[in-house]
Formats: C-alpha cells, sequence, structure tokens
C-alpha cells in the first residue's frame, strides 16, 4: 500500500513538472560576499549575490517521493524470499531498522530544504547548515539502534524479553505484595538498573535533538520574523495576502519530524519481542505526512506557472484595512553619523 501510494504521489508531480518551462521551477540560492568600500564606516559593505546554482524545487519534491518508494521495494522484494531474510526480517526482530533509518537519512534533509526554500531561507551556507543538522538528527536514530541489542544468552540465543545489560526479572508476573522481603530489594534493584540502561542507551536520541532544536530555531525565527515584518499593522492586509499552504507545510514538517522521537523511546522502553510494531507505526505515519504534503503541493504549488508565483503574495485576498485608514511608517537611518529620515504615508 505506501508503495503503491507514494508512486502515485511521485509520478503525478513529476507529470505536472514536465509540463513547466524550463527554469520556471528554478530557486535562486543566495551566498554572502563581502564588497570593499571606502565610503563605508567598517571599510567593506556585505551583498547578497546569485550563487548561480539554483535548486529545482520540483525535482527536489520528486525525489522525496522517489527515496520513499525506493525502500518501500525493498521492504516488498526482500519480505517474501528466505534467503533474505538475515537482512531484514533477522534485522526487525533484533531491532535494527537500518532500512527505515537510511531512508529518513534521504527524505528529513531534503524536506528541510524544501521548508528552507519555501521560507526564503536561502543562503547557501543556511541550507547546508540545515541539511547535515537534520542528517545528524536522523543519525541518532541509527546509532540508538545499533547500541540496543536483545539479550544474548550464554547459548548465544536471544533473550528478546529484555535489552541488552537490563537485568533478568524477578519472578516475573508475581505481584509485589507476595515477595519475600529479599526478593522486593531485588527487585527493585534490577528495575532501577533498567532504567538506567534505558537512559544511557537513549544518550545517542537525547544528542540527536541538539541540531534538530538548532536547524528549526534558525528557520522558524527567520519565518515569524518575516511574518511580523509584513503585519506593520493589526489588521494588516499584506499579512492576509500570505499563502495559507506555506505556513501549513512548515509546521507540518516540524511536527512529523518530531513525532519520530516518541514511538522511539517508547518502545525502546518496551521489550524487544514488540519493537516491530515501530516499523508499522513509522510507515503509517510517514505516508500519512506524505499524503498531506501531496495534497498541498499538488494543488496550491504545481499549479502555478513558475515558483516565484507559487510563494507569492496572494493576489485575490481582499484587504482588510478599512476604507480612510492611513498607515505612516518612518525609517530612520544614520550615515557617517549623520541621521536621514523618511516618511511614507499611505491611505487606504
Amino acid at each position: 500500500m505506501c508503495l503503491i501510494l507514494h508512486i502515485y504521489y511521485g509520478y503525478t508531480l513529476y507529470d505536472k513538472a514536465m509540463e513547466k518551462k524550463e527554469g520556471a521551477m528554478e530557486v535562486t540560492v543566495w551566498r554572502m560576499t563581502p564588497v570593499w568600500n571606502a565610503s563605508a564606516t567598517d571599510g567593506y559593505i556585505v551583498n547578497m549575490i546569485d550563487n548561480l546554482h539554483p535548486i529545482r524545487f520540483d525535482f527536489l519534491v520528486i525525489c522525496i517521493y522517489a527515496f520513499s518508494s525506493l525502500f518501500h521495494l525493498f521492504n516488498v522484494v526482500a519480505g517474501p524470499f528466505d534467503r533474505w531474510i538475515w537482512i531484514y526480517w533477522r534485522q526487525l526482530d533484533l531491532a535494527f531498522h537500518w532500512w527505515r533509518q537510511l531512508s529518513l537519512m534521504a527524505t528529513l534533509p531534503l524536506i528541510i530544504m524544501a521548508v528552507c526554500c519555501i521560507t526564503h531561507f536561502r543562503e547557501q551556507s543556511h541550507i547546508a547548515m540545515c541539511f547535515v543538522l537534520i542528517w545528524c538528527y536522523v543519525a541518532s536514530f541509527f546509532l540508538t539502534e545499533m547500541w540496543s541489542r536483545p539479550h544474548r544468552n550464554a547459548d548465544r540465543s536471544y533473550d528478546m524479553s529484555r535489552w541488552l545489560g537490563d537485568e533478568a526479572p524477578i519472578k516475573p508476573g508475581l505481584p509485589w505484595t507476595r515477595l519475600a522481603p529479599e526478593e522486593v530489594c531485588q527487585r527493585a534493584m534490577q528495575q532501577s538498573r533498567r532504567r538506567m540502561n534505558y537512559i544511557i542507551r537513549m544518550i545517542p536520541l537525547f544528542a540527536g535533538l541538539v541540531p534538530f532544536i538548532t536547524a528549526w530555531v534558525c528557520i522558524l525565527n527567520n519565518f515569524f520574523l518575516q511574518l511580523d515584518d509584513l503585519r506593520v499593522e493589526e489588521p494588516d492586509s499584506i499579512y492576509a495576502r500570505i499563502p495559507e499552504w506555506i505556513p501549513m507545510v512548515v509546521i507540518g514538517s516540524l511536527f512529523f519530524m518530531a513525532c519520530y522521537i516518541f514511538p522511539m523511546m517508547w518502545w525502546q522502553w518496551s521489550p524487544p519481542m514488540y519493537y516491530w510494531k515501530q516499523e508499522i507505526f513509522c510507515s503509517l505515519w510517514t505516508l500519512a505526512f506524505k499524503a498531506a504534503l501531496w495534497y498541498l503541493l499538488n494543488t496550491q504549488f504545481f499549479d502555478a506557472a513558475t515558483f516565484n508565483l507559487a510563494v507569492a503574495l496572494d493576489q485575490n485576498a481582499t484587504a482588510v484595512l478599512d476604507p480612510g485608514t492611513t498607515t505612516i511608517t518612518t525609517v530612520t537611518t544614520t550615515v557617517d553619523n549623520t541621521a536621514t529620515s523618511v516618511t511614507t504615508t499611505t491611505t487606504a
């Protein structure tokens, strides 16, 4: 089901992308460069120039669905054959879903690049920084699963009821009230060590929150500042013309990426015998987000002739300023210690 739907989503977007003119969906990427100027206070000024390596936004989105389809195809192909048990089912039993983490490593950084493009966070160093930070965030999932393994017995079999480092439970299933005093102490010690082992195994995951939060703080701070710049006076007609699909994609992407943390935390606490359930949850959760993303882009973005028109202010939105309202904006600049004031008056 996931494979078929991802192929369908990717194909429909690809079909629309092929109808666009060459370069219509290219996103200009900027770079900062210092320019020496003797008249400037510091001797130089900084300009934003085109780095001459634009991003094809339509192909960027299509690659997200293509990579997801590729890894779903791996599950479909490797699942039915016994010769591939060691590479798929065996790793699923041992709580090492390496294909899932590789899929996220390929798709989540591309999603964050798409978010940077539509929020005009398009300086080349900023895009590269966000890409690497989200990649490190997904790598923390990979390291957590590599570190966490079911307990291995002396006969080299696996005890799927506890993780490596956990002690054997004291009379499992027996209530505390029916334990002897010595057994109560032993069970309390066993559970205390289990909690400590869980915290140790979660260190890579907790460390991955640092790059994740860093990337999204930079993106959201830039995005919210843009919104505040449009809302000069409340209410403001320019702010009302912001395309609705852009905030939905930004907040939805944040929520989608953050929700991968909680299922891993939950099933890492549960016995390893239940860890396979995470694969079902992640597949369905990814499918739900990709379906919502496809709907927004297919109906809002790909219907526009160019990328700039797709992210431009909505020309059909009605102004909310009352007739006769006057907005006065005063901008004061200082050049060579001389203050210059420019006043602009606009009457609705």
